[in-house]
């Protein structure tokens, strides 16, 4: 007998599109020219990060996230129904990630 678990876990996965925003740029074609480099590109004023402009705290998390979603449903092209059906897996190094998720 295939219990419900066994059933769940022979089920395929596949990964459709990806969102990637770094301190290297947004997107997987900004971060190879930096990869290739070996260091991060300046942005002017001798800063060696990816600006996101002047938002802050809280916001600086929602609006990095919505972006790195925004990159993955473009480049998953799903219909509309497939959008509704959407798992969404997110991770980070940004160490403080967890503070942000509980306030």
């Amino acid at each position: 007998m295939t219990t419900p678990a066994k059933k769940a876990a022979q089920k395929s996965v596949y990964l459709l599109g990806s969102g990637l925003i770094t301190r290297l740029g947004s997107g997987l074609a900004a971060q190879v020219p930096a990869l290739r480099l070996g260091r991060a590109p300046e942005l002017g004023s001798g800063r060696r990060y990816h600006s996101i402009g002047s938002v802050e705290g809280r916001e600086r998390l929602y609006t990095l996230l919505q972006r790195a979603i925004d990159q993955a449903l473009v480049e998953a092209e799903l219909t509309t129904d497939q959008k509704k059906r959407l798992t969404l897996f997110v991770g980070s190094t940004c160490l403080d990630l967890p503070l942000h998720e509980s306030a």
